[in-house]
């Protein structure tokens, strides 16, 4: 079975590999706005995308980073599109390599058992097969974030620091990670912490001071974001889509959300105070892992691919032991991750709400289950390899 499925993913990289005209279609988006940025044209507009690509092809997708980060995508551009595809997948699929060896040498051992390699393939919507075809930058930020951690498990607080500061300079959100600082290293964090946003703001108030017109685009363009659905599975967006079918005005969304966060967090920092030991340390892999659950339950926008984040965690905490009575919850848990794409059943339109959000309910499923082991006290998670 484990065979079959690695040939699978090979089949699969090598069809991304070998078709440019299909494939990769977000980093055909950075190409474009290098290009553009480079000839001095506006990269935050479809018409200058289109502009430089390669005749007879549409462009519909902007490019909705922030200014600073058009240097590097103008320094890709420089090669031809051929080549920088080429490049572009391969340093993915580097970066992809060592996050996995980061998951098993610093999170829970990762070995090519029935279950595992099933599960990193297809888990939350198959988020790895999403981020491998669409081509966005999600595996060179998640590889950041966890060399970051990796840093921080060894004591390089200032190195976790640098690491999530760079990761947030392209969707930003990744920055609230960095409080992890302050969880896990309450008296010697607070500097690296500080540090770490003072560094994300000078990438930010670079692009603001050479570039302000294209990061007043780069915010005009992210508030006008409103994707529901399977390509943005959500709280938010589930928010909006259950006002959407019940037809109640939209703008209580927000509202709603708020609230929901602030629930989330309030027991968050419940499970987190319970999960201390006697001598008032913390399990550094549980709270990380927790945290990267938490992050993706609230997040306010969490694409398909960013559920690669939880990955590592999903089968940290699969692997740890939780109260009787919780058959249920894995069950329900063990539908989320792997959902079945057709709906022929009645109520068509609810099923279509739990198949498009199927990734965001099994991180909380995820997460229910990391609060009810947390009840547990705490107990040896699997060891990890030296």
């Amino acid at each position: 079975m484990v065979l079959v499925f690695a040939l699978y993913c090979a089949a699969t990289l090598w069809i991304v590999a070998t078709d440019r005209e299909d494939y990769q279609w977000d980093f055909r988006t950075y190409y474009l706005a290098g290009k553009a940025f480079a000839a001095g044209d506006d990269p935050y507009v479809l018409k200058s995308l289109q502009k430089h690509s390669e005749p007879n092809r549409v462009v519909d997708k902007p490019f909705l980073y922030p200014p600073l980060t058009l240097h590097l995508f103008a320094a890709v551009a420089k090669l031809s599109p051929a080549q920088a595809y080429e490049i572009w997948l391969a340093v993915k699929l580097a970066m992809l390599c060592g996050l996995l060896w980061l998951w098993h040498r610093d999170l829970t051992p990762l070995r090519p058992a029935v279950l595992t390699v099933p599960f990193m393939l297809l888990a939350f919507n198959a988020a790895l097969f999403w981020d491998l075809e669409a081509g966005n930058v999600t595996i060179q930020e998640q590889f950041l974030i966890w060399l970051g951690f990796a840093f921080l498990l060894r004591g390089g607080l200032w190195r976790f620091a640098i690491c999530i500061a760079l990761a947030a300079q392209f969707k930003l959100l990744p920055q609230l990670l960095s409080v992890a600082l302050l969880l896990l290293e309450p008296r010697r964090g607070l500097r690296p912490f500080l540090a770490s946003w003072g560094l994300f703001g000078i990438g930010l108030g670079a692009g603001t001071a050479l570039y302000p017109g294209y990061t007043r685009e780069f915010f005009s363009a992210a508030a006008g974001l409103d994707e529901l659905g399977h390509t943005n599975p959500c709280l938010r967006a589930l928010v909006g889509d259950l006002l959407l079918q019940a037809h109640l005005p939209a703008g209580l969304a927000t509202a709603i959300y708020a609230l929901m966060v602030i629930v989330i967090g309030a027991a968050a920092i419940r499970v987190l105070d319970r999960r201390r030991s006697e001598d008032g340390s913390r399990d550094n892999r549980f709270v990380w892992a927790y945290l990267c659950l938490t992050f993706a339950l609230a997040a306010p926008r969490f694409k398909s691919y960013a559920y690669i984040q939880v990955l590592g965690p999903a089968l940290y905490f699969l692997r740890l032991p939780v109260p009787p009575g919780y058959m249920a919850l894995d069950l329900a848990l063990a539908g989320a991750l792997f959902p079945n794409a057709f709906n022929p059943m009645p109520g068509r339109a609810l099923i279509d709400l739990v198949q498009n959000y199927s990734p965001w309910l099994g991180v909380l499923l995820l997460w229910l289950r990391a609060n009810a082991s947390a009840r547990m006290g705490v107990e040896t998670a699997p060891a990890i390899v030296d």
